[in-house]
């Protein structure tokens, strides 16, 4: 079992804390035009599948939405908590980290993306062009350097409510 910064210890995965809020949190406010809306999901990078579907499927509950492989771009499970997704993603790499997740990144949701994009680019945010996602009716873009972090937001453009979200990956931090 391995120490985590905070102290607290963990032996498998990214390492998950409980909370309990004693009232719901009040929505913030727009502070920018093109805001992001929400959180839509978060990314976990593993390299052990089993024991990642074993872990969020199994001991914590969450419901596996989709388990889906891709000879290019590897696996990818999606386990539903409320309306929030974990995304696991494997990508097999040599001499990766098979007894550690790693979190890879968080999806945003956002009302526009085309000014999402606007607005990342006008503050100087170097990100790629608006494109399709891999999920059906979704489009997406990627931050390509930004201090800590890269960011693909998509938008989801079927009928009716719409759902627009905003990806951030964070780099290999290695080891």
């Amino acid at each position: 079992m391995e120490a985590h910064p905070r102290g607290d210890r963990y032996d498998e995965g990214c390492p998950d804390f409980f909370l309990e809020l004693a009232q719901e949190r009040p929505h913030s406010a727009a502070t920018a035009a093109a805001p992001i809306l929400a959180l839509d999901h978060v990314v976990v990078s593993s390299e052990d599948p089993e024991r990642a579907a074993a872990l969020y499927g199994a001991r914590l509950g969450l419901d596996m939405a989709l388990d889906r492989s891709h000879q290019e771009w590897g696996q990818l499970m999606f386990f539903r908590c409320g309306d929030l997704i974990v995304e696991v993603v494997r990508r097999p790499v040599a001499g990766a980290d098979h007894a550690h997740d790693k979190l890879w990144g968080l999806s945003w949701r956002v009302a526009d993306i085309d000014a999402t994009h606007a607005r990342l680019v006008a503050a100087g945010v170097d990100v790629s062009e608006v494109r399709i996602g891999r999920k059906p009716d979704t489009r997406v873009l990627s931050v390509r350097t930004a201090p800590a972090a890269s960011t693909r937001c998509c938008w989801n453009g079927r009928p009716g409510p719409h759902k627009k979200r905003c990806f951030l990956p964070f780099p290999s931090r290695g080891g």
